[in-house]
């Protein structure tokens, strides 16, 4: 869908705070993003990680590190809610999924500091 590039500043933040909210991942240097380049790979905005000098073993199984979620409706009770789920491989960050649990287009973007677990 788009080719390899460095992540926003945005992008960023938003693993920034996933990362911080996954007790597991503390000090765990391969989780550094400054270490990681980015393709988008969906509408929603969805990565799949390159990293700039990691290895990663493709047959690996990849598993959630943490997830989380946004209400990008700013409503109390939202109808459906922005999932937004971290991926590795063997430590290595491999995906940023995001998607609308009712599959309707995210409203605004999403707020880093507004990210619930």
């Amino acid at each position: 869908m788009s080719h390899i590039r460095d992540l926003t500043s945005h992008e960023q933040e938003i693993i920034r705070s996933l990362l911080s909210g996954a007790e597991s991942t503390r000090g765990n240097r391969e989780l550094d993003i400054s270490r990681y380049r980015a393709k988008t790979i969906d509408d929603f905005g969805s990565l799949e990680f390159i990293p700039r000098d990691l290895k990663i073993d493709a047959s690996l199984p990849q598993h959630p590190l943490v997830s989380a979620y946004f209400n990008d409706e700013n409503r109390p009770d939202p109808w459906a809610l922005v999932n937004i789920i971290l991926f590795s491989r063997d430590t290595i960050l491999s995906e940023l999924r995001i998607y609308k649990s009712d599959g309707s287009p995210l409203q605004p973007e999403i707020v880093p500091s507004e990210i619930y677990f």
